[in-house]
């Protein structure tokens, strides 16, 4: 969506596209990617619920309550 940073989800792992550097990780028990919302929403070993989400304004971390933009979105 526009010219942002982009960023890869895989197994646990949000990667930039462009260097494949880590930049968040989580131990997952499973992962659920919803295409048409432009989602990601993982289950934690822990139990704890995350969020990946990407609209016309950035890309959405949303974790323990808070909603955080990636930098460079």
């Amino acid at each position: 969506m526009g010219q942002r940073t982009k960023f890869i989800y895989r197994n646990g792992r949000l990667l930039d596209a462009h260097s494949g550097a880590v930049i968040r990780q989580w131990n997952i028990k499973r992962d659920t990617i919803i295409p048409p919302d432009y989602c990601v929403v993982l289950e934690t070993d822990d139990g704890e619920r995350v969020a990946i989400v990407e609209d016309e304004n950035a890309v959405w971390i949303e974790e323990s309550g808070r909603r955080v933009a990636m930098e460079g979105t």
